[in-house]
């Protein structure tokens, strides 16, 4: 079974097991979408969000992805809105 650790990237985690977004918006972490996720590990998330026990966190992480099979790998997308328009553009990560 794999099992996440807190050296993995944010976006190598959502992008392969999107389950574990809700228990990262759970816990604050609002930078699953922005550029700074495909760098950005899950200890680093842990530090900048003031997550004090990011023990208990991967545990809720390995949780959610314990009875779902991974998806196939994903190509992250941000969504971008221009400030005087509501147009959307879409860049890879």
């Amino acid at each position: 079974m794999t099992q996440l650790h807190e050296e993995m990237s944010i976006v190598s985690v959502i992008s392969k097991y999107p389950q574990t977004i809700p228990v990262m918006l759970d816990y604050g972490i609002q930078c699953i979408g922005c550029r700074h996720a495909e760098y950005e590990s899950l200890r680093e998330a842990c530090r900048c969000n003031g997550i004090a026990d990011s023990k208990r966190f991967l545990t809720d992480l390995n949780k959610a992805i314990a009875s779902i099979p991974p998806q196939e790998e994903i190509e992250p997308r941000i969504l971008c809105y221009e400030h005087d328009s509501n147009d959307e553009q879409e860049f890879a990560a």
